[in-house]
């Protein structure tokens, strides 16, 4: 009866966890794989995935105001098939793939570390140079 009542308590933490953890993701989109040519960027992420948080959090603390930055669960919709497109246009191989894959219109980031942040304020920085 007590392993029991732990085994029970333990599936209660996890489903607390999981849906703590999709609260953060409520406003990903879903998108067409054609936007992938358009000046927008495009944060790849997986709901479980911890550099993906930190991703996505200091991008909507710096960026909350920038409509051209869409944040993608590759697990909804044709995310996956736009993930895909995007890797294969910058050539990373299939064994290599994870998130968070940050699309800009002309290259890429893959995964998120202490000095990531630097890297996309610098590639934001040349993007907004190139579409004005």
């Amino acid at each position: 009866m007590k392993r029991l009542l732990v085994v029970l308590a333990f599936f209660i933490v996890i489903l607390c966890y999981c849906g703590f953890v999709m609260q953060d993701f409520q406003n990903t989109k879903t998108a067409d794989v054609s936007y992938l040519n358009t000046s927008d960027v495009f944060v790849f992420i997986k709901p479980v995935c911890r550099f993906c948080h930190q991703a996505v959090a200091y991008i909507q603390q710096k960026y909350k105001s920038d409509e051209t930055i869409k944040i993608l669960d590759i697990y909804q919709g044709n995310n996956m098939k736009l993930f895909n497109e995007c890797a294969d246009r910058e050539g990373i191989p299939s064994s290599q793939r994870g998130t968070p894959l940050i699309c800009f219109p002309n290259d890429a980031m893959l995964g998120w570390s202490e000095y990531a942040a630097e890297e996309f304020d610098s590639r934001m920085q040349r993007k907004m140079k190139n579409t004005q």
